[in-house]
């Protein structure tokens, strides 16, 4: 009940005013991970009635359908299933850091449908969990009662890129949800084809009752049955066969009889697995979320229980984000609103296991895709733009992405004394440069010292600085080898130019910041005076009639100098006020003379070319609020224009706002640089000076220090359930799941206890027993369905038995069913109660103990109590007129009438 009436209070806190009108070329629905990852086009000419929603690259249909039946008349809410583009009407669209949300005129009904993708800062599991929500809502634009049926669909596409690939799917069933499950007959592990993996499960889920049914089978058959009968007839093709041939639908449809309204919303849950999720080097890596549950099934059973709460999440963290970019500006809300969930998909959060299958939660690692660009992985430079998101959201993940890198040159895998520019170009596979390339070494170090120290001091964390300061000393001294003013090399843009030797620079005066707070006082003493004597002989070559020029000695030439930003963000003062007021005034200038709707360019070279995230670093740069408005509006106009195809992209063309790189990029993370100048900067403590190869630096502990957005959010209730969790958490680190195999070949084998069909197969373990089960949730979901239990263990499976306790679990309708927890290592049990209790209060003690010494609790910021309530979306545009595009020769069959080609 406390819990209950905190959260009401902590809600009522926040306040989402309505954001800017914009109508972007793309509306992001699912956005999770790089390979769960799709928009909807709607572009000039484009109709959310009668389009496919599309994979991010824009090549690739993933389709996703929602229809809605009002007095036994058929509405397409979206998808490109059918040919209806004029009996709905899209009236205003609505995107919030988590949510797109579509406000639709179907018939006598106003229907809302919303796509939540979350972002969880409080917690690791739920961000690390590769699911989605798909929720509508209804109500009577008349007031009357009206027969209401829903349906939804997803196919096979969202598999596979090549439509010839076999592939095998099963419904899962309870008395109170449905998953439908789908997997390539054959799949490829760490195999990407243009851009879309070929490892990964689909999972969609329907939570069953009362005038809900299901199909699996071919789109042909489904959507006209819908049509005719209102409902389908809770059958399973067992045909399995290609992608393309009678596409493989997965349908769910809701009858809700006479209504007025939806008592609630109607929730679909829909999710892409992979496991393992990464290879690092040689080492498998495994989404985070395993930690917690036995497998997908369980995790997806949480995630449909979660709704109502994460719901909620999402809207706080919504409306605390907006109010926090407010203070700027509308715009700027905006954009930072579009630019969150693209900057947090780009990532999978990962965890290792050890030789015994126990998950290695103090190793926690983070993998980064260079989306819109190419495969490579953790791209420093695209890591650098994005870093402000990370630091605003939750530091602690940024420190986790830092973690690889710095680990693989720590252990001199390259033999280079620069830093890498990243760990291969074959995401999801991660590899060391074994001779990094010279010609980016100044960016790549100077980037890789700013991010490094911009945790710490962030954070208050110096696990990273005391584990690898002898890495970045190294890295540091060779900046100050390329002297001032370095020739010869480039910038992440392959400009060689002044701005890259601020940067470098900018990373000689981080070393020394780091050294002070190590208490390294010769080091830093001899770092600083390097930084300061490098800054001065700088300053004289770059700055030339009054502004900082591109190229030495071209007083013609100029730039964005976003390095500057670095400067500002971590207070090195290397810069003198009067060269930042000197640069705003010839910005100024350059928007007046050569600025476009689009702003300006990011280089003299390159005149016709702008891009968002150097200009964003620009924009939290400068203390002048007119420049800086000026500049987010030429981001804001690309964001919103839909003149061009194309997910909101890093560079695009001036004169017309042309895509040329970088869509959806995780690189929009730069928009959030305003935000983080707001960061508190704190004495970085804890950590150790060293760490094993094989093992965590010290850095990637599941502890977490949220941002102050996030941060706001719960801070009411973290302190209630800190000891607690403590425990908890601790315990949980030595249990461990079993893999879920990936293929199908026994996907029949054993039935699934407590529903009908099997849905995950259990492989056997090489080198003797199983990892034991990890129990589900320890807490009762709001949102209540059944368990899915472990499926059934064969004979042949060698398993340990541990000695165990029993819990209740809280999935059950009484919450009397007993389950089974694996025993703490070196536990013991007395046949005596008292000595059982002394044992357990022992082991308890040293328990915490333990965490005091391996975690370091970082409390939630404090936020702004002075808001109020959310408010209504603005009314809008209606939709657009019929696409008629077809791709990729994509058939399928309409609802209600036919049609030979997909639009």
């Amino acid at each position: 009940m406390l819990v209950a009436v905190l959260t009401v209070a902590c809600l009522a806190l926040f306040s989402s005013s309505a954001l800017a009108q914009i109508w972007p070329a793309t509306i992001p629905l699912a956005v999770r991970t790089p390979y769960f990852n799709s928009y909807l086009q709607t572009e000039t000419g484009r109709n959310h009635a009668n389009d496919w929603p599309e994979f991010w690259n824009l090549g690739h249909i993933v389709a996703w359908d929602a229809w809605i039946m009002v007095d036994g008349v058929n509405l397409q809410l979206f998808g490109g299933g059918g040919s209806n583009t004029t009996n709905t009407n899209l009236t205003n669209v609505e995107l919030t850091p988590t949510r797109s949300i579509l406000t639709i005129q179907a018939g006598a009904m106003d229907v809302t449908v919303t796509f939540l993708s979350p972002i969880e800062p409080e917690d690791l599991v739920l961000q690390s969990l590769p699911f989605t929500y798909l929720y509508i809502d209804a109500k009577s634009r008349d007031g009357s009662q009206h027969s209401i049926q829903f349906y939804s669909d997803v196919t096979a596409e969202w598999l596979s890129n090549d439509l010839k690939s076999l592939c095998e799917w099963a419904t899962v069933k309870s008395s109170s949800l449905l998953i439908h499950r789908a997997a390539l007959s054959t799949p490829s592990s760490m195999k990407e084809v243009s851009d879309i993996a070929e490892d990964s499960t689909l999972y969609y889920a329907f939570p069953n009752g009362k005038g809900v049914t299901y199909r699996t089978g071919d789109a042909a058959v489904s959507r006209p049955q819908w049509a005719k009968n209102r409902a389908l007839e809770n059958s399973e093709d067992t045909n399995f066969r290609a992608i393309g041939t009678a596409f493989p639908t997965f349908s769910f449809a809701l009858d809700l009889g006479n209504i007025s309204s939806t008592s609630e919303s109607v929730m679909w849950a829909f999710g892409l697995a992979r496991d393992p999720s990464i290879k690092y080097t040689t080492q498998d890596r495994h989404a985070y979320y395993w930690t917690k549950y036995a497998n997908v099934g369980d995790a997806i059973t949480a995630f449909v229980s979660d709704f109502d709460n994460a719901r909620d999440r999402a809207v706080a963290f919504d409306n605390k984000l907006i109010s926090a970019a407010k203070e700027v500006s509308d715009e700027y809300a905006t954009v930072v609103s579009v630019a969150a969930r693209q900057a947090m998909a780009g990532v999978e959060i990962t965890v290792s296991q050890d030789s015994d299958g126990n998950w290695n939660q103090s190793d926690i690692m983070s993998f980064m895709k260079d989306l819109g660009v190419s495969q490579r992985v953790n791209p420093v430079d695209v890591m650098y733009a994005a870093f402000p998101a990370y630091l605003t959201i939750n530091v602690t993940w940024a420190g986790y992405l830092l973690e690889p890198l710095l680990r693989l040159q720590r252990d001199k895998i390259t033999g280079a004394n620069y830093a890498m520019p990243d760990m291969g170009a074959s995401f999801p596979t991660a590899t060391a440069h074994l001779s990094p390339p010279i010609d980016k070494s100044v960016e790549n170090s100077g980037d890789m010292l700013f991010m490094v120290w911009a945790h710490a001091t962030f954070s208050g964390d110096a696990s990273l600085i005391k584990s690898y300061y002898a890495l970045l000393k190294t890295w540091a001294d060779y900046l100050i080898s390329t002297k001032a003013t370095p020739s010869g090399f480039a910038d992440a843009d392959d400009i060689d130019n002044a701005n890259l030797g601020l940067k470098g620079i900018i990373g000689i005066k981080c070393m020394a910041q780091i050294a002070e707070a190590l208490g390294k006082s010769d080091d830093s003493s001899l770092y600083s005076g390097n930084a300061t004597s490098y800054i001065n002989e700088w300053s004289s070559s770059a700055v030339v009639n009054g502004h900082i020029v591109s190229g030495y000695g071209d007083s013609s030439s100029w730039g964005l100098i976003y390095n500057l930003y670095a400067d500002r963000l971590l207070g090195t003062n290397l810069i003198n006020e009067s060269i930042y007021s000197a640069q705003d005034s010839f910005y100024g200038s350059q928007l007046e003379s050569d600025g476009s709707t689009y702003g300006i360019a990011y280089d003299s070279s390159v005149s016709n070319q702008a891009k968002s995230t150097w200009t964003m670093f620009v924009a939290g740069a400068t203390s002048d609020t007119s420049l800086r408005d000026e500049l987010i509006s030429g981001v804001f106009a690309k964001m919103s224009s839909n003149a061009s195809a194309g997910v909101f992209p890093t560079t695009y063309d001036i004169p017309n706002g042309t895509t040329v790189e970088g869509v959806a990029s995780p690189a929009q993370g730069a928009l959030f640089s305003l935000l983080a100048l707001n960061l508190e900067r704190k004495t970085p403590t804890g950590g150790s000076d060293s760490s094993s190869s094989g093992g965590s630096s010290g850095g990637s502990s599941s502890s977490s220090s949220a941002g102050a957005i996030a941060g706001g959010i719960v801070g009411a209730l973290a302190v209630l359930g800190l000891a607690a969790a403590g425990v908890f958490f601790y315990r949980r680190r030595k249990r461990t799941r079993e893999p879920e195999k990936q293929h199908f070949k026994s996907f029949h084998d054993n039935n699934y206890p407590g529903s009908d069909t099997q849905l995950l197969a259990v492989p056997i373990v090489s080198g003797g027993s199983s990892p034991s089960r990890r129990v589900p949730l320890a807490y009762e979901p709001q949102y209540h369905v059944e368990p899915f239990e472990p499926p059934a263990i064969q004979p042949n499976h060698k398993r340990s038995v541990p000695s165990a306790s029993t819990m209740q679990n809280p999935w059950s309708p009484t919450g009397g069913t007993s389950v089974t927890s694996p025993s703490r290592t070196g536990s013991t049990v007395s046949g005596s109660d008292s000595e059982r209790l002394r044992n357990e209060v022992e082991n308890l003690r040293r328990e915490m103990n333990q965490i005091r010494e391996q975690t370091m609790y970082v409390p939630p910021p404090e936020y702004d109590p002075g808001m109020g309530v959310e408010e209504e979306p603005p009314s809008g545009p209606s939709g657009g007129s019929p696409a008629g595009r077809v791709l990729g020769g994509r058939s399928l069959p309409p609802l209600p009438t036919d049609t030979k080609t997909r639009s």
